[in-house]
């Protein structure tokens, strides 16, 4: 049992140790892009940010609980401030009106290609983690019904393929 739980651990902090997938950074990208719409600044991607989150919240939370969605996005948060301590600001928020925390203080004052990039490899580090833990097949899943309008896009990294 002893060795069991150690290769756990061992694969856990292996796999929380690596970086995102091409496909986990497409799928961040594409996510934000499409939760900010028109909006171009930002503060437009810092709104993104926080309708995203509580996109994916909505659609794990009943899988794996609050809790399980927390501690999963907060290792997806500090795996992400490792790589680039701008992104300090960022939590998860309390309650559940708002899911992200420091979104807007970590957008102030900075170019919107710099928001975008750090913003999507917060999000590209938790789909990151779900492809570990499920598989990219059913990340994709989850995000296609958070997104069903993503399933369209040409760019789709998983598109719905005719029977």
């Amino acid at each position: 049992m002893l060795c069991r739980t150690f290769l756990y651990f061992t694969a856990v902090e292996q796999m929380s140790q690596s970086l995102p997938t091409p496909l986990a950074r497409e799928l961040a990208r594409r996510v934000l892009r499409h939760e900010t719409g028109d909006g171009q600044g930002a503060e437009s991607l810092a709104a993104a940010a926080e309708r995203a989150c509580a996109g994916l919240r909505g659609q794990l939370a009943p899988l794996i609980g609050a809790v399980g969605f927390a501690a999963l996005f907060d290792r997806a948060l500090r795996l992400a401030r490792a790589d680039d301590p701008a992104l300090a600001p960022l939590a998860l928020a309390e309650g559940p009106e708002r899911c992200l925390e420091g979104a807007r203080a970590f957008a102030a004052g900075r170019e919107p290609a710099e928001v975008a990039a750090g913003l999507a490899a917060a999000f590209a580090h938790l789909f990151h983690l779900l492809h570990t833990l499920i598989g990219e097949d059913l990340t994709a899943g989850l995000v296609r019904r958070a997104w069903p309008d993503l399933a369209g896009d040409e760019s789709d990294p998983h598109p719905e393929t005719p029977p």
